[in-house]
């Protein structure tokens, strides 16, 4: 069987072709019917044809249970494609990277900085880091400096924006005498750097490893009770009740309940909103972010070209354990242990001091929805394109649904 590597909100009108719970449409459309009018959204099925599947494009509602929560959470974190990498909640049959297990495990950032760089290089001497200037991108660069192998090649991919964001580190990079390979909007996707030949390692992960942006939001508040970041103005709950919202109600509570059960799979106890935020882009974001660069590829068959370097089981492990080093109270000391880890190669005390997160990725790379070329990637090789029609005698439904998840609808509608 095949799984999904990506998939693009583009997708999901394509839906439309399956029914993994084999219900009639037009039975599927009465319900729906039913339960909108009952939060106060009537449809009219007069008006709305019944070749239409109900729950394509309404994130909410993945069969007759209706709430799709881990989307929901996924949202309080700026995730737009969930993936659930606790293996529970996947409405996509997903390849994600599974949580490992802790077990006997004690490593220092540094010490795992090594041995991922190591790794690495050792499954290819020729190396390309998209380097941002950013705080992960520049971890990654140092751990693989520091790890040169005799005969390794390593090119530096940046752009004009790199040097502005880590000037002392540019100009170290020129003394040292490192290919610099540089890149525009315009010509970042060339496929001959997806040919096999160079792997392409970034920075990715870096963020769903640390935290989130609560950090710098809500810095005074990163210590209150997890549940507090449902009642801040900002946050992003889809389940909000607002006006013209009200049909929201039914789900603010068991949203928060569902919460409450998938906390309990964290190894330690999830007490404060940065614990919360912290898991949930751990959990939920983490693969998001490491495949997000992949609906840009054209084709996107070199998407294994592509590594992200803190997606390995180490930092992973680190994590989990190191939770009380990710900050010091500060926005300014978020992501310490990079930042001394990068100061001890290029001792630059501004940076240590002062270099906060910023989104690099606007400055280089042309993102957005318009920019995505893929709706959906497969791990066997098969891929579409946005406007590209599936082939439904290619792709089988259970390739692209989670079987499980629609098992556990399934039995709880009888």
């Amino acid at each position: 069987m095949s799984k999904v590597v990506l998939y693009a909100t583009s997708f999901y009108p394509e839906m439309i072709k399956w029914n993994p719970l084999n219900i009639p449409l037009k039975n599927k459309w009465e319900d729906y019917e039913r339960d909108w009018t009952i939060l106060g959204q009537p449809m009219s099925l007069d008006k709305t044809p019944l070749t239409a599947n109900p729950y394509v494009g309404d994130w909410r509602r993945i069969g007759e249970l209706g709430e799709n929560y881990i989307y929901a959470l996924g949202r309080l974190v700026r995730c737009p494609l969930p993936y659930d990498r606790t293996g529970s909640h996947n409405i996509f049959n997903v390849l994600y990277d599974p949580i490992p297990e802790i077990g006997n495990w004690n490593m220092t950032f540094p010490e795992v900085c090594h041995k991922r760089a190591q790794e690495i290089w050792d499954t290819n001497e020729d190396l390309r880091v998209w380097w941002s200037g950013g705080i992960d991108s520049t971890t990654t660069l140092t751990a693989l400096l520091l790890n040169h192998p005799v005969g390794g090649n390593l090119t530096v991919m940046l752009s004009e924006a790199s040097t502005i964001e880590n000037p002392t580190y540019y100009e170290k990079l020129k003394r040292l005498g490192i290919t610099l390979e540089w890149i525009s909007k315009k010509d970042i996707w060339n496929p001959d750097r997806f040919d096999g030949r160079v792997l392409n390692i970034t920075g990715e992960c870096g963020d769903p490893m640390y935290g989130t942006f609560v950090v710098e939001d809500h810095i005074e508040q990163i210590d209150e009770p997890w549940k507090e970041i449902f009642n801040w103005d900002d946050t992003n709950f889809i389940y909000k009740v607002i006006q013209g919202r009200e049909r929201n109600a039914p789900h603010v509570d068991k949203c928060i309940a569902f919460a409450e059960e998938y906390i309990k799979k964290c190894p330690f106890e999830i007490k404060t909103t940065f614990d919360f935020t912290w898991w949930l882009a751990f959990t939920i974001k983490w693969q998001w972010i490491d495949r997000r660069l992949f609906g840009y590829l054209d084709p996107p068959t070199g998407w294994r070209n592509m590594i992200s370097f803190f997606n390995c089981d180490d930092f992973q492990k680190w994590s989990m354990t190191n939770h009380d080093l990710k900050h010091k109270g500060t926005w300014k000391t978020y992501k310490y242990p990079s930042k001394e880890f990068i100061y001890e190669f290029n001792k630059d005390s501004n940076y240590l001091h002062n270099k906060t997160k910023e989104t690099s990725f606007p400055k280089t790379v042309p993102v957005g929805l318009e920019k995505i070329k893929n709706k959906l990637i497969m791990d066997d090789g098969i891929h579409y394109k946005r406007k590209e029609p599936l082939d439904y005698d290619a792709v089988k439904v259970w390739d692209v649904f989670d079987k499980g998840t629609f098992d556990h609808i399934r039995s709880c509608m009888h």
